[in-house]
């Protein structure tokens, strides 16, 4: 869990969900990471990307760059953007440089869901 970045990108006709695994860190897998879901969001609008981050073990500042970077890039595509699962530690991150309040964030997917829902 610990090592590098990994991501699975799972899309559907509303959403796209993705888990992560591993650090955000600065590095060539934050890049690759960082490019196809850039191009996935600017190739289609108005879905909802899940991000599923429970298994995040390390976030550097480019990884918390990349979180601003693709919510920004969700809202100018019309497309909702959460976080699913986030640590304490992750939270506390987000609290700390004040942009928790910017990301919707939910336990599970479920209840992630049941907000898209609710904002359709």
């Amino acid at each position: 869990m610990s090592g590098s970045l990994t991501f699975d990108v799972r899309e559907s006709k509303d959403l796209v969900f993705v888990t992560l695994c591993g650090r955000m860190t600065l590095g060539p897998h934050l890049r690759a990471f960082s490019d196809r879901l850039e191009s996935l969001i600017a190739s289609r609008a108005g879905l909802a990307l899940l991000l599923d981050v429970h298994q995040i073990s390390e976030l550097d500042s480019a990884g918390l760059g990349e979180l601003v970077i693709l919510l920004t890039a969700c809202d100018e595509r019309h497309w909702r953007m959460c976080l699913i699962g986030p640590s304490e530690r992750l939270l506390g991150i987000l609290d700390s440089t004040r942009l928790l309040d910017l990301f919707p964030h939910f336990p599970d997917r479920q209840t992630a869901e049941e907000w898209l829902l609710g904002q359709s």
